[in-house]
């Protein structure tokens, strides 16, 4: 009875996905919804574009305070031992 279940709930899911393909590419009113989403999804994309310039531009300033701050103090030749490769 499980196999009869699984087939009629994918062929349901199927048949519901269909429908809204068949209705955003097929009806007046599935295209302008389907360019709405479009559209915003172009600007949401802009907006994550820009606020990674931002944070970029953010991390840059960080860095360059750090090393002026480590100037000022003369700390500059004082950098953490690295480790070697372990293997």
């Amino acid at each position: 009875m499980a196999d009869h279940s699984r087939a009629m709930t994918t062929a349901v899911l199927g048949a519901v996905a269909g429908a809204v393909v068949g209705y955003l590419l097929f009806t007046d009113r599935g295209r302008l919804l389907r360019r709405q989403c479009e559209t915003a999804l172009e600007n949401a994309a802009h907006e994550l574009n820009g606020l990674r310039s931002t944070l970029q531009k953010a991390a840059g300033f960080a860095t360059e305070g750090w090393t002026m701050l480590n100037e000022a103090l003369g700390e500059r030749g004082l950098e953490a031992p690295r480790q070697s490769a372990p293997f």
